[in-house]
């Protein structure tokens, strides 16, 4: 196994740790954390932390040769398809009509 390999290992194992992250943030909330966990860090924390990791082995990647950046013209196409099938799933109901699915401006 070469290098590029073994960190393309990593990033899966890091994606699917940050699924896993996201998915809790939806199951049992933003806020909470795992009961049983020494550390009190939130699910939303978590799932921050879990990002800061790929974040950080895609640069990893890259410094071995193995560019993985994103292309925001392609970016800017996937949220504006997102965003038509938002609107389409609260037209069917999917998503609550009290839902606000424009996005925010973050600062």
């Amino acid at each position: 196994m070469i290098a590029q390999e073994y960190l393309t290992i990593c990033l899966i194992e890091e994606l699917a740790e940050l699924q896993q992250a996201l998915s809790k943030c939806l199951r049992f909330g933003p806020h909470d954390h795992h009961p049983s966990k020494d550390s009190k860090m939130t699910n939303l924390e978590d799932a921050k932390k879990e990002l800061s990791e790929v974040f950080g082995i895609l640069g990893m990647l890259n410094n071995f040769g193995v560019p993985l950046e994103a292309n925001e013209k392609l970016a800017g196409e996937k949220v504006e398809r997102t965003l038509s099938f938002m609107q389409y799933s609260k037209e069917q109901g999917v998503i609550s009509e009290t839902s606000d699915i424009s996005p925010s401006k973050q600062s």
